[in-house]
């Protein structure tokens, strides 16, 4: 027989769920990581309202990754002018997500006029050599359909 093992982390995620759902105060003092989990676990479960409330959480402690992730949910919501901001101001923070999300809405056009070269220099600032090179393939590929 399985002997149960508590544990601390989730426990703590459990807690945040509550105070979301629950309009309640953070007693145990959540960090932004953990707010910004959280988050991630509401938005895997299509709880869109409790996911924004928790990347604000993160946010109020200073978090840009939370920031780019409240973008993100507030793209898949279609509201395209608040993702802009969001990942706009994370990436002044430098949150290489931010700059990675910030760059394919201008290569996708999304929001913002496509814009090739501007997406470029985005995800050049990330200092991400793995992410620079996927990109550049990317780019290639997609030029190489354009002209078939």
């Amino acid at each position: 027989m399985e002997v149960f093992q508590y544990d601390p982390k989730h426990r703590r995620h459990i807690e945040g769920w509550n105070i979301i759902c629950f309009d309640g105060e953070d007693r145990i003092g959540l960090t932004a990581r953990e707010w910004n989990e959280i988050a991630e676990d509401f938005l895997c479960n299509g709880m869109y309202a409790e996911a924004e409330k928790s990347y604000k959480r993160g946010i109020a402690l200073g978090s840009q990754r939370s920031m780019a992730g409240l973008g993100s949910l507030y793209e898949k919501m279609n509201r395209l002018e608040k993702a802009y901001q969001c990942y706009l101001e994370a990436a002044m923070g430098k949150d290489r997500y931010a700059l990675q999300l910030l760059s394919e809405m201008y290569r996708k056009g999304v929001y913002v006029r496509k814009d090739e070269s501007r997406a470029e220099e985005l995800i050049n600032l990330t200092d991400d050599k793995e992410l620079i090179k996927l990109w550049k393939i990317q780019q290639v590929r997609l030029e190489g359909k354009s002209h078939a």
